[in-house]
């Protein structure tokens, strides 16, 4: 864990394509399967985007905007991936980001937004429901070409009250 005092220096701000590979290093330091979108992809795209936190480095990033699957015109945006290295988890971060990621949706004028997180990654769960998103779904996935089957859960906030 780091200190309160380092973290007094933090700043949130948008993801450009030259912070891919600070972004790539904050996935593999949280040894999680990355996002089912292409990192690369949602900085370039118009109707998405990253905010990243750092010091001197990035060391987490929340990425959203229109579903990686279904129809956009549908009012539903998508937290798309939300990362914090293990050792910033726990000041309040990720939510911070989270917040960022929904408030940006909801002045682009989605109606709700969906997270599919692991569902044995209780950080994440604590984060989402922290802002008031609900679990309202789960389903099977197999991870690593086939050799592992994980569980996922749908998180969903309706962004008539926030805020």
């Amino acid at each position: 864990m780091v200190s309160l005092k380092r973290l007094s220096s933090v700043s949130i701000r948008r993801g450009l394509p030259a912070d891919l590979p600070d972004l790539d290093a904050v996935i593999e330091g949280c040894e999680a399967p990355p996002p089912a979108v292409a990192l690369a992809a949602v900085l370039s795209a118009r109707d998405r985007f990253i905010y990243l936190a750092e010091t001197e480095r990035a060391f987490g990033f929340v990425a959203a905007g229109t579903k990686a699957m279904g129809d956009e015109r549908d009012g539903e945006g998508e937290i798309l991936g939300l990362f914090v290295l293990p050792r910033f988890q726990g000041h309040g971060i990720g939510h911070k980001l989270l917040v960022q990621g929904i408030s940006v949706l909801k002045r682009r004028h989605f109606e709700t937004v969906i997270a599919w997180v692991w569902a044995d990654s209780p950080a994440a769960t604590r984060v989402l429901a922290s802002v008031g998103f609900e679990r309202v779904a789960q389903m099977q996935r197999m991870r690593n070409e086939g050799t592992a089957t994980l569980v996922e859960d749908a998180w969903r906030i309706d962004l008539d009250g926030f805020f």
